[in-house]
């Protein structure tokens, strides 16, 4: 039986010449237009051989000695397939290698994705352990003070919104509410039986006050269930701060019924608690130990000021607080910032890879779920998470980075705001901003303004200084019938150890005696020594710090 193999050619084709053309059309699996090419010329090929062969018999015979020829009809359909590949144009071969390759591309981009996205953390580091033996000492627990702090905490009683609206509790540091007994009449009472309410957790704040030591375990949070060291339970840092103005109140609560010795034993006691929380690992606890002792230093001044004490109390209180460290005032202390960071980055990036491994988009949503407006659709969007996780930094280069930020702010945690400025040094926060934004967006969201909590730490080394300063020339006028024609004379005659260092020049602080008194003061932020004027806020009250006058520590009060 004869079939058409082309149509128009007009000649009818044996069926074995028919099915073998249709067998090599078929293996080819090429483009239509380059089969149909073949198809024609295999057609032409056997009507040109069978055209003088009329016989039916002797044309299928012929047929299938062509068919012999030609071989496997596998082989010829390769053949035909790489002959129609040669004969294409150079741009037709560019255009299809750029395809094929563009298809390969993205099947491998399409496999790396998948494994890139479905990236697991892996954690191996006990960062919690490690921050417990950090900042374990070498005690007895009878010298801890923290049974006392959690007791003191769990009783102590928060001021009532109404105690809480009054401008004179909520602005304790106004000069014009140091007097207690110039308050109004139900401010005094209403703060007057706060205290008294605060009686019993006051009694165990002072005690823990009085041990050499604070050590605390810390946890995670059970309620959120994630292991990372930035959820570990830190203690109600608004309640210990309540048990610091219970303490600053009653002093002057004691100060207006002229009981100077109960008010300066109320100072001291919160005066003790500043070192403790001053060495605990974390950053706001050591800034909270900062502003206690702070606190506590400035109302010792506003007794001495108005109560005019003994030299002999005065010698008391200026032996205590030299005792309250053991060495030099600390700095301040990023080890647990540092130790933070890394179990951070342990949780978000792979550990695989090149560089370490690769920050896992799914572990951006919780990192990006910020106030930061920057990177809040991050959280919420998968797309831009995957983006952002696919130009970040890998794990090593995150690490260097924050290592490095990290590294210059324990050196510059040892210098002085005016030797930063002496010698334009780069902080980590100048590091910190040099970084591609969103290629280090870990580092850019999660570590905190540490330059601005260095500079914190000096003003509470001044302000400490400041205040035995102020005690000991107190104590030489009473002595000695006089002040001190400069502070230098402190130190040999036994009132003073070390001078009082200015963190905002390289000169210790200013003292300027006239007409029976004296000003001692810091030349302040703006590096100038203004003679003693006070510099003031906005609205031309006074304030310790700011960018215009001096901090002045003496005179104190309007």
């Amino acid at each position: 039986m004869e079939k058409k193999a082309h149509e128009g050619s007009g000649y009818e084709l044996p069926a074995s010449a028919v099915e073998f053309i249709r067998q090599v059309v078929q293996r080819m699996g090429y483009r239509r237009k380059a089969r149909q090419e073949v198809q024609a010329e295999l057609t032409a090929h056997f009507e040109d051989e069978l055209r003088r062969v009329t016989d039916p018999n002797e044309r299928e015979q012929r047929a299938r000695q062509l068919i012999e020829q030609f071989g496997d009809p596998k082989l010829l359909a390769i053949l035909c397939r790489r002959g129609k590949i040669r004969c294409r144009s150079p741009w037709a071969k560019t255009m299809v290698g750029t395809l094929q390759a563009a298809a390969v591309f993205l099947v491998l981009f399409g496999l790396y994705l998948i494994w890139f996205v479905s990236g697991r953390p892996a954690v191996k580091v006990d960062y919690l352990a490690m921050l417990n033996r950090m900042s374990r000492p070498e005690i007895v627990e009878s010298d801890n003070a923290w049974p006392y702090y959690q007791k003191a905490i769990a009783l102590v009683v928060e001021p009532g919104p109404e105690l809480g609206d009054m401008t004179a509790f909520k602005k304790p540091w106004d000069p014009n509410h140091w007097d207690f007994s110039r308050l109004p009449g139900e401010v005094q009472g209403a703060i007057e039986e706060w205290v008294q309410a605060n009686q019993p957790a006051w009694e165990a704040f002072a005690t823990a006050g009085s041990k050499p030591y604070l050590y605390k375990p810390y946890e995670y949070h059970s309620s959120s269930g994630a292991s990372w060291l930035m959820n570990i339970k830190v203690p109600d840092l608004r309640l210990v701060r309540d048990l610091a103005r219970v303490g600053q109140w009653r002093s002057r609560v004691h100060m207006a019924q002229g009981k100077t010795a109960e008010a300066l034993g109320d100072c001291l006691a919160v005066a003790h608690a500043g070192p403790h929380w001053q060495h605990t690992p974390t950053l706001v606890e050591q800034l909270v130990g900062i502003a206690f002792a702070s606190a506590a230093d400035r109302e010792i001044l506003q007794i001495a000021g108005r109560q005019a004490p003994s030299a002999e109390m005065l010698a008391d209180v200026q032996r205590e607080l030299a005792g309250l460290y053991r060495g030099p005032y600390p700095s301040v202390d990023m080890q647990y910032e540092r130790i933070a960071f890394l179990d951070l980055v342990q949780h978000l990036f792979t550990d695989d890879g090149l560089g370490g491994g690769h920050l896992i988009p799914s572990q951006v949503a919780g990192m990006a779920a910020t106030k930061d407006s920057d990177y809040e659709e991050l959280a919420e969007n998968p797309v831009l998470r995957t983006g952002l996780s696919l130009i970040h930094a890998r794990r090593d280069e995150t690490v260097a980075a924050a290592c490095r930020i990290f590294d210059r702010e324990k050196e510059m945690a040892s210098l002085s705001p005016y030797e930063r400025r002496a010698r334009q040094v780069v902080t980590g926060d100048d590091l910190r901003d040099s970084l591609p934004k969103y290629r280090y967006a870990l580092v850019d969201l999660m570590l905190p303004a540490l330059n601005r909590a260095a500079e914190i730490g000096f003003r509470g080394k001044v302000m400490h200084e400041a205040t035995l300063t102020i005690l000991a020339l107190q104590r030489y006028r009473l002595e000695k019938g006089r002040y001190p024609a400069s502070l230098a004379e402190l130190m040999p005659a036994g009132y003073l150890d070390v001078l009082p260092s200015d963190p905002y020049s390289d000169k210790p602080l200013s003292y300027r005696v006239a007409d029976d008194t004296f000003t001692l003061y810091s030349v302040g932020e703006d590096f100038d020594d203004d003679g003693g004027t006070v510099s003031t806020d906005q609205n031309r009250r006074p304030r310790m710090w700011g960018d215009d006058g001096d901090a002045v520590f003496w005179p104190v009060g309007p």
